[in-house]
């Protein structure tokens, strides 16, 4: 994400699709590459919304499931934000 919101211009918007599995470590990742452990999930997110606002000028507007699963049944999460350089 950090390429993207390189590129972004004053008052654009973003929706990312946050994947359990690239944020959790080795630990809480499953066989296929599924995470089960809801903690671990909502610490990954918690995690991402953290590190967005971190970034200077973009402020997190909302974090809801995913209508659709990973292909491998992992639950996503998408989380909306705004740049107000």
């Amino acid at each position: 994400m950090p390429a993207a919101l390189k590129l972004a211009a004053p008052g654009c918007w973003l929706v990312a699709l946050i994947k359990p599995q690239f944020e959790v470590g080795p630990d809480a990742v499953g066989k296929g590459g599924v995470v089960r452990d809801e903690a671990a999930r909502s610490r990954a997110v918690e995690g991402v919304r953290a590190w967005l606002e971190s970034q200077p000028g973009w402020r997190a507007v909302g974090i809801v499931p995913s209508p659709i699963r990973g292909g491998d049944g992992n639950i996503e999460t998408l989380i909306g934000a705004h740049y107000d350089a």
